[in-house]
């Protein structure tokens, strides 16, 4: 029985984590799979399946909503998915994704622009973004 409570307490507390949305402009109206959203954020694309070009942002590397992404999503470390980036740099294939200074300025760039995609906390995405895909943790 008090197996059971701490189960319900920790699954209720505020340190359990919510999922992570990976989000576009409400005016984007591409569909994306799992594979595509991979691909662009890992410089493979640089196009939504529509063919209208992508730009992919992400969240600071210190911030939680990036470590949580690139683990739960992309199945990297912070240190693998900056190596990955290196390569492709390196390699001459692609840039890698712009970083915000936070989310309000993240929230703002893709207001503006509809040919970005990024990811936030599944449980605060504001008015204006539509949610393309949802990353369970």
């Amino acid at each position: 029985m008090i197996r059971v409570i701490a189960l319900i307490a920790f699954l209720f507390s505020p340190l359990s984590l919510a999922d992570i949305a990976v989000v576009v402009s409400e005016d984007n109206d591409s569909s994306l799979s799992k594979g595509d959203v991979e691909q662009l954020f890992l410089g493979e694309n640089m196009f939504f399946p529509d063919g209208e070009p992508a730009t992919v942002v992400t969240q600071r590397s210190r911030n939680s909503e990036y470590t949580r992404f690139n683990t739960a999503f992309l199945g990297m470390s912070n240190t693998a998915f900056k190596s990955h980036w290196s390569r492709v740099i390196f390699a001459g294939r692609g840039q890698p994704p712009k970083e915000t200074s936070g989310l309000n300025d993240l929230l703002s760039k893709i207001r503006q622009d509809k040919s970005i995609i990024a990811y936030v906390d599944a449980g605060s995405v504001p008015k204006g973004l539509r949610v393309v895909l949802t990353v369970e943790e």
